[in-house]
């Protein structure tokens, strides 16, 4: 019957298309599990404070012996601040910069940039290496989506890595994510910084963003994203005394209002003004009802994106 033929189960999809789902599956299982060895490091760190960076940068001259002797780390001790220390790459012909000043030299030569920014302005850009060079004291800076700096905080509150993430792609960014969503404070240290070389793309990046990666990698990366940040409180622009934005600023608006004047104030559309309007005119019409429960549904609280 109709009835029997719309319970019964969907098709079990053919053989080798859950062989090809299985070996896809099993393929990202064995990738390295990055983020559950970085938890490893934070449960076997010793010292309240640590910085999360990769293996292969070398830091300035004196950074450890200068940030030690200012008051930045009793501040990270003492609240939510974390301290961006800003990173760039060197090409493999140029010398390693021990200070700021052979940096400027080489990123005026063309021969040091900043970390990624050419492939993935959005990682780093927060960070704004042009205020850096001339800095003199540390700077807050405003998280952005994707902003995945190099940072140095207290072990104390900073969440750990999402171990679901393996291989290459949005480890990082998401756990940037977290620390912003546990309410941080971003703070750029001036003059130290940290350098890698240059180097070509990994086999975990080939992997999942390769000519012959597997296109369900970068999905399951993709669903597994959206399902982390989902489980995550939302994350809205924290004015610092600069310019947010008309989009933004209408947004902090918004938030900053109590519940009842946001809905009270929100403002229909354009398209929804002229349905209300054409309702009123033609209330016998049977559109018109139809029209104000549209205006009326878009004029409910809205929620804002994530910066």
């Amino acid at each position: 019957t109709p009835m029997y033929a719309a319970a019964r189960p969907p098709p079990a999809a053919p053989s080798a298309q859950r062989d090809e789902a299985e070996a896809s599956a099993a393929s990202y299982a064995a990738m390295y599990p990055v983020n559950k060895l970085r938890n490893l490091a934070l449960r076997m760190a010793d010292t309240e404070l640590v910085f999360l960076v990769d293996v292969d940068f070398v830091p300035s001259a004196g950074l450890l012996r200068e940030l030690l002797s200012s008051p930045l780390p009793r501040k990270l001790r003492a609240s939510r601040t974390v301290l961006v220390v800003p990173a760039f790459e060197v090409a493999a012909h140029a010398p390693m910069p021990a200070t700021q000043a052979a940096l400027a030299s080489l990123l005026a030569s063309a021969d040091a940039s900043g970390f990624h920014t050419r492939h993935f302005a959005a990682g780093h850009a927060p960070t704004d290496l042009a205020r850096w060079l001339t800095a003199a004291a540390a700077y807050e800076v405003r998280y952005r989506e994707y902003y995945e700096p190099y940072i140095i905080g207290s072990r104390r509150w900073i969440p750990g890595y999402d171990e679901r993430f393996r291989g290459y792609g949005l480890n990082k960014v998401a756990h940037l994510y977290a620390v912003a969503a546990a309410g941080a404070a971003f703070e750029v240290l001036p003059v130290h910084f940290i350098a890698a070389r240059e180097h070509q793309k990994s086999a975990s990046w080939a992997a999942t963003f390769g000519e012959a990666a597997d296109p369900r990698h970068r999905m399951r990366l993709a669903a597994l994203y959206r399902q982390f940040k989902a489980a995550k409180p939302p994350l809205w622009p924290r004015d610092l005394g600069g310019d947010l934005g008309g989009e933004a600023q209408a947004v902090a608006q918004v938030v900053a209002q109590p519940f009842g004047q946001r809905r009270k104030r929100a403002e229909p559309s354009s398209d929804c003004s002229a349905a209300a309007q054409s309702a009123k005119r033609l209330r016998a019409a049977p559109a018109a009802p139809r029209a104000a429960r549209t205006c009326r549904f878009r004029r409910r609280v809205w929620a804002a994106p994530a910066p």
